[in-house]
């Protein structure tokens, strides 16, 4: 977990991506001795992704944080356009409606980054006592 938790993020350092590397052959060498013990027989056990975390790390060099480029981020893209369509009669026409009004908001945001909320918004009444919680109002 810990190797995912470093590997997600938007900026890694060089030391860290090598401390994924070590969590990510440890955790594989443990998984094939759980699951099939090395044995070639058993090899059916393994699922690709077993085997392509051992990749991601030295791959992180070479492209970038996978963050970036990972197939999550674009079905996460995906799924926050589609849950804003409205009208299933025409998609495409609204699909490019709600991509243009997306790309519009982006802009404005760049451009007055004062007009964003913060990031740290809680109910009206409610007191932040810190470390993450909130009192909130009966």
């Amino acid at each position: 977990m810990q190797a995912l938790q470093i590997i997600s993020q938007y900026s890694i350092t060089p030391t860290k991506v090598t401390e994924a590397f070590t969590l990510f052959a440890e955790w594989e060498l443990e998984f094939e001795n759980l699951y099939y013990q090395c044995r070639a027989d058993c090899i059916h056990f393994i699922q690709p992704c077993a085997h392509l975390s051992n990749h991601i790390a030295p791959e992180c060099l070479h492209a970038g944080s996978p963050i970036y480029s990972s197939q999550w981020t674009m079905e996460r893209t995906f799924a926050d356009i589609e849950f804003d369509l409205r009208q299933p009669k025409l998609p495409y026409t609204c699909l490019t409606q709600v991509c243009l009004v997306c790309c519009q908001i982006n802009a404005v945001k760049a451009m007055f980054p004062h007009l964003q909320p913060p990031s740290n918004l809680h109910l009206r009444y409610s007191f932040d006592v810190g470390d993450g919680y909130v009192l909130l109002r009966a």
